[in-house]
């Protein structure tokens, strides 16, 4: 006798739904799960109905099907109210029929579904977990699309801080997402939000009047009393700053632009150190999405309040001794020391190269600019000593680490030089001009700017020193360099 094949049973079709749909192909996966609805339906069996309705609710909203999928995940909710015992799938079709809310620009909705779905995540999974951090992001992204942003802000902060504590991948996807949306907030507040700045203010600069950004409340603090109305002084450094070396003056652009080329070329030494004490381990993905930056080093000439809003973020999403907050702060250093702003520098400088050293060790190239960073600043506020031992002790790791003929190490050689001979120490002055001729030429180059300064700041020393010959054979190598370079730039 011929064998007759057996009549599909709903496992059979559903399985070919579930296969239709991991092909994409929406249209044959909404027939299988139609079928298997039927069939369970057929059968009376409630499990095998509400597995069915699910999958083709999601396939119909894939379809854009809404109406028909708002309907079904309405009919399964109505099923799960009567089962307290399946809170768990009640809060995936509350996020689904939030979600549909949200698609069809009805964000209070799709906040009232999202709240049931909180607290039964609550209730479940506890307030640590990503499942709570998922559906805090979708809280926080539809308060942001009703214009509720520092809601929005507070419940993207709290999913962030969550996600970070989770190495899975799914945690880093979940993460990615809500940095992206919290950015886009950001990016589109024009005014930023003054708990921001006021939590920047408290944590970084310790301010007593945490209402005021730090530009503003030096003028507030301009006046002792309303008696009084001079403005006060700042106070005056212990030894007056001397002048900007040419490798200062004339080479800051230059010096920018070797500096991020030399960066790029040494992303393995960005990211030596990155188990101390985070490490792939422990943050893995999570790490590496946020910290990004770190390794591009990506610090653009952004203005103060970009830095501010940047580092309270990371205040509250990351902890005060991650190494994103670090950059953040190095970032905002870096600004006030464009601005000659030296006193407001030094706190930032002093805190970034502290996270830098407790992440990464010595032998990196941030804790190394850091480090160099801090004692230009400290030099610069009199605090000559101070700044001569931090820059004794980057140039060290930074031969060691980077090599003699590195741009990070030819600019502290020129630095460490300059400070000698602003303190009258010639022969030491001398020396390390020489070490910064050698080293400055092998990183940028026998025809560059930045040779040509150096060259002109170790002529300095020279007639300094009463040698005039020596100090004329200087000269006259730099301004070749420089007439070759006007002669070309005028072609």
């Amino acid at each position: 006798m011929p064998a007759f094949a057996a009549e599909p049973d709903w496992q059979y079709i559903y399985g070919r739904g579930e296969e239709a749909l991991a092909n994409q192909n929406l249209v044959e996966a909404e027939q299988h799960f139609n079928l298997a609805l039927s069939y369970a339906r057929k059968d009376k069996n409630a499990t095998e109905i509400e597995q069915s309705q699910t999958k083709l609710a999601d396939v119909l909203t894939l379809r854009n099907k809404t109406a028909q999928a708002q309907a079904l995940y309405q009919q399964i909710l109505n099923g799960l109210d009567k089962k307290p015992e399946s809170s768990k799938q009640k809060a995936s079709v509350l996020m689904s029929l939030g979600s549909i809310q949200e698609a069809a620009g009805d964000h209070t909705a799709a906040i009232n579904y999202y709240h049931r779905a909180l607290k039964i995540t609550q209730s479940n999974y506890g307030v640590y977990s990503p499942a709570f951090a998922g559906t805090l992001h979708a809280l926080g992204r539809a308060n942001s699309r009703l214009g509720n942003k520092t809601i929005a802000a507070g419940q993207y902060k709290q999913a962030i801080s969550i996600l970070m504590k989770d190495p899975s991948l799914k945690a880093g996807e979940e993460l990615q997402a809500v940095m992206h949306d919290y950015s886009d907030l950001l990016s589109k507040d024009a005014d930023p939000d003054k708990s921001l700045l006021q939590d920047f203010n408290k944590e970084i600069l310790n301010s007593k009047d945490t209402t005021l950004k730090p530009s503003d409340r030096a003028l507030a603090e301009g006046k002792k009393s309303d008696k009084q109305s001079n403005p006060v002084e700042a106070p005056t450094p212990t030894v007056k700053p001397a002048d900007e070396s040419y490798f200062q003056l004339h080479g800051s652009t230059d010096a920018a632009t070797s500096h991020q080329n030399q960066l790029n070329k040494d992303s393995d030494v960005v990211m030596r150190g990155l188990s101390k004490p985070y490490s792939d381990a422990s943050l893995a993905p999570s790490y590496r999405i946020l910290n990004q930056s770190i390794a591009d080093n990506n610090r653009s000439e952004m203005g103060q309040d970009y830095y501010e809003r940047m580092t309270a973020v990371d205040l509250k999403a990351l902890g005060a001794d991650h190494p994103s907050v670090g950059n953040d702060l190095y970032g905002l250093a870096q600004y006030y020391i464009r601005q000659k702003q030296y006193d407001k520098a030094q706190p930032l400088i002093k805190r970034a190269y502290a996270i830098y050293q407790n992440a990464y060790g010595q032998d990196n190239l941030l804790t190394i600019s850091a480090c160099a960073s801090q004692a230009f600043v400290e030099y610069r506020l009199g605090n000559l000593d101070r700044a001569i031992d931090l820059y004794r002790s980057s140039l060290a790791h930074s031969q060691s680490t980077l090599g003699p003929n590195n741009f990070e190490t030819a600019k502290i050689l020129n630095e460490l030089a300059y400070l000698y001979f602003h303190q009258g120490k010639l022969q030491e002055s001398r020396t390390f001009y020489k070490w910064a001729i050698a080293s400055t030429e092998a990183s940028v180059g026998n025809d560059s700017p930045l040779l040509a300064a150096c060259l002109q700041d170790y002529a300095s020393v020279l007639n300094s020193l009463g040698e005039s010959a020596e100090a004329n054979v200087a000269l006259q190598r730099a301004n070749t360099i420089l007439d070759f370079k006007k002669a070309v730039s005028v072609r």
